[in-house]
């Protein structure tokens, strides 16, 4: 109460309005990727619709994480089997990925999200964007918990350095490993393949 006592116009009480909505949004995404990090340790697996799976992190990040006009293309392959995954661990990665690729990507740019065979028993998955990219000698912490690159390039990009974390945490528990390739100036693709459910 203090600190709307002491504002001197409408504008300073809506600026502090404005940081306390912020601070709260920030705090509740903080809380909420603790809880995920505890749950990607729980992985219960069964066949999962990739299709299904992507569709449901779109709609997921639309309602915390607006695209603010970049666009995301689904490139799924024709008849591509189910995989054999945790459904929500599955949607929980595809939604940090996409975040943090709509997050690094610059307004009125693309994002693709991609799904193919990569063998007999495997799903390729990825999430590329054409955004800031990463420089080659970040590459290997940015899956750090709390990490975050430290550069003039990136610094106006809010996070907390969870949300890849999380996704290492959950694909390492379906026994894969998520992979990044990129380059500065021209975009990251994060890739990992789950077993397929059927032959």
């Amino acid at each position: 109460m203090d600190l709307i006592e002491g504002c001197t116009s409408p504008d300073e009480m809506s600026a502090l309005v404005t940081a306390a909505k912020q601070a709260s949004v920030r705090l509740e995404r903080l809380i909420r990727n603790i809880v995920e990090l505890g749950a990607g340790l729980t992985v219960a697996m069964e066949p999962v619709s990739v299709t299904e799976s992507v569709h449901q992190a779109i709609v997921a990040l639309r309602a915390v994480h607006p695209p603010n006009g970049v666009q995301v293309e689904v490139m799924i392959e024709e008849r591509l089997p189910p995989v054999l995954a945790d459904r929500n661990g599955l949607v929980r990665v595809l939604q940090h990925l996409l975040e943090n690729a709509v997050k690094f990507s610059p307004s009125g740019g693309q994002v693709e999200v991609i799904a193919r065979r990569e063998n007999e028993q495997e799903v390729w998955i990825g999430v590329r964007d054409h955004g800031i990219g990463i420089p080659p000698q970040e590459a290997s912490r940015i899956f750090d918990q709390f990490y975050q690159v430290d550069g003039s390039t990136t610094r106006p990009y809010s996070g907390m350095g969870v949300g890849l974390s999380i996704v290492k945490l959950i694909i390492e528990g379906h026994g894969s490993t998520i992979n990044v390739e990129s380059e500065p100036g021209s975009g990251s693709t994060f890739s990992f393949t789950l077993e397929a459910a059927t032959p």
